[in-house]
């Protein structure tokens, strides 16, 4: 014998079990190398103090889209009212992190500001844009010499820290 469930029967179900169908965070798409290299990392330094801290610089570039962008699934509607979409699963607070909960974030070709900066634990670099196709020369002649150059000087004994994406 088969019965009818109605949707509203299965999500409180579900949410019986304690999940709640919540957005999927947007990660870059990382291979199993950069994972291990995150555990390694981590690892290697788990005994650092605070002060062993102070003194790195971490560096990281991050990409803004311009214009209009959609994800793939599940229309949404942001604080504007305007109709977005995004992916949405069924899973608990606590399982927001792990791999399959993961939304996938590859770049699409739209046009986009890449932006580049380094913090330590008492001051921050100058925002660099960067502008074009970028290249490890680039870089360098974007972001290295005119933010990062001045803001270590200070700091000759400091650990770099490049984000890993």
């Amino acid at each position: 014998m088969v019965s009818q469930v109605s949707n509203q029967t299965i999500q409180h179900k579900i949410h019986k079990l304690g999940k709640l169908s919540l957005i999927a965070p947007k990660e870059p798409y990382l291979q199993p190398e950069d994972f291990q290299a995150h555990l390694t990392f981590s690892q290697a330094h788990i005994n650092w103090t605070t002060d062993d801290w102070a003194w790195v610089i971490w560096t990281d570039e991050s990409s803004f889209k311009l214009g209009k962008f959609f994800w793939p699934t599940s229309d949404m509607i942001d604080f504007l009212g305007k109709k977005v979409n995004c992916v949405c699963m069924w899973r608990t607070t606590s399982e927001k992190w792990l791999l399959e909960n993961l939304a996938v974030n590859y770049h699409s070709g739209q046009q986009s500001v890449m932006i580049w900066g380094a913090i330590c634990a008492a001051k921050q670099s100058l925002v660099a844009i960067l502008e074009g196709h970028l290249t490890s020369a680039k870089i360098i002649c974007q972001a290295y010499r005119p933010s990062l150059h001045p803001f270590s000087n200070h700091m000759e004994t400091a650990t770099w820290i490049q984000g890993r994406h």
